[in-house]
Order: structure tokens, then C-alpha cells, then sequence
């Protein structure tokens, strides 16, 4: 499931690259299959476009996470 997710997150960055919970969500899915850079760098593009304050906190936790 999470190949289609990354899959159909990855079309709607394309169709829309400012959409940051996009970018938080695909950030998520990396991070379950195990592709830790790749979550890295959407969980950080997701903070530079601008997440609500919850959703920022989630993915600044698991930004802490990875990192280590």
C-alpha cells in the first residue's frame, strides 16, 4: 500500500509542489519502507513551505528520529 501512496503523493506534488501536508505525507511513507533520506527531505520541504502547528510537531519529531 504504501508503494501507491508514494506513487499517487508523488503525481500531486508534481500537480501542485507548494500543497506541504503532500510533501509531510510522502515524508511519512518514505519513512515506513525504509527510505530515510528521502523522508528527510520531504518532512524538511513540508517545514519550508508551512505545515499547521500539529502537523509541524509531528514532522519535527520525526525529522529528531531519523537524524539519529
Amino acid at each position: 500500500r504504501y508503494d501507491q501512496a508514494l506513487s499517487d503523493l508523488s503525481k500531486y506534488i508534481e500537480i501542485d509542489a507548494s500543497y506541504a501536508f503532500a510533501y509531510y505525507l510522502r515524508g511519512v511513507a518514505y519513512a515506513e519502507v525504509g527510505e530515510q533520506e528521502k523522508a528527510i527531505s520531504d518532512l524538511e520541504r513540508a517545514l519550508e513551505i508551512g505545515l499547521d502547528p500539529s502537523t509541524k510537531q509531528d514532522a519535527e519529531e520525526l525529522l529528531e528520529a531519523l537524524s539519529q
